[in-house]
């Protein structure tokens, strides 16, 4: 009988670590799901920077032309008389 009782709980510690097993092995799978999403979204962020450096760029390129024509406008505008206050 000292048997038995010992048998059945070698028994309940298997199916438990077989359980506990597999539990692990999907854990693990989803695990691996998550990264490969995060690796994704790091990519796309790395994306978006290379994009927002290339944006501000040319913002400010733009700024440089926009500032260049308000000065040969102010020019113009002073050269024809036309700069006195509006008001």
């Amino acid at each position: 009988m000292t048997n038995e009782p010992e048998n059945l709980i070698l028994k309940l510690l298997r199916e438990m670590r077989a359980e506990s097993t597999s539990q692990f092995e999907e854990l693990r799978g989803a695990v691996g799901v998550v990264a490969q999403g995060l690796n994704s979204v790091r990519s796309e962020l790395k994306e978006i920077k290379s994009d927002i450096v290339t944006v501000k760029d040319r913002l400010g390129e733009i700024a440089l032309v926009v500032d260049h024509h308000t000065t040969r406008l102010d020019s113009i505008e002073h050269h024809l008389g036309l700069d006195a206050p509006k008001h």
